[in-house]
């Protein structure tokens, strides 16, 4: 199957956006810092767009709109991450942990999933194609199916987090039944 490493790539990403959504009322301010960083990468990205060409001026690269980004909205970014991340020029997460850290903080289902599927996925995103090196092609049906399965579990916790965060059960109170039943997870 010529797209594992995409599907294994949508799956690792559902997961990631998974936790994400189970952390966020469980770090202080954590809406206002999850939506804050996505302007703080912004500025990062066109820093270092702005950097490249300095640092090459023959290069083929316009860098105009970056540094209009930065000269509109610098400022302004660099009081907000200020605020949120006093002392942090170099948030990686908005959270200000590491992938292992806000799976130990969430506990299950994220920690196996982060313990054992994670790696799986990781094994075939990052290593190219050595990752599919002398594989038999009946493993690719199987490697799609478990990533599959890690974006279904991945998506079912998500959409426990959004049912809980909308109240939604309040207006239907068989949704999470519905929801298990739809999952094959109901005794």
């Amino acid at each position: 199957m010529k797209h594992i490493q995409g599907i294994a790539s949508a799956a690792r990403a559902m997961l990631e956006i998974a936790v994400d959504v189970a952390l966020i009322d469980q770090i202080p301010h954590g809406p206002k810092k999850m939506l804050a960083l996505i302007d703080v990468e912004k500025m990062r990205s066109a820093q270092a767009i702005i950097d490249f060409k300095a640092a090459n001026p023959g290069a083929q690269v316009d860098a105009t709109i970056f540094q209009e980004f930065i000269r509109l909205e610098g400022a302004r970014i660099t009081a907000l991450r200020d605020s949120l991340w006093p002392g942090r020029l170099d948030v990686q997460h908005w959270s200000l942990l590491k992938m292992q850290k806000r799976v130990e903080k969430l506990g299950a289902p994220f920690d196996e999933l982060y313990a054992v599927e994670y790696p799986r996925l990781s094994w075939y995103i990052h290593s190219g194609l050595t990752g599919f090196a002398n594989l038999q092609k009946e493993s690719f049906e199987l490697m799609a199916g478990i990533a599959f399965n890690i974006a279904v579990k991945s998506y079912v916790s998500l959409m426990g987090a959004i049912i809980g965060e909308f109240k939604l059960d309040k207006h239907d109170p068989k949704i999470r039944t519905r929801m298990e039943y739809a999952n094959g997870t109901m005794d």
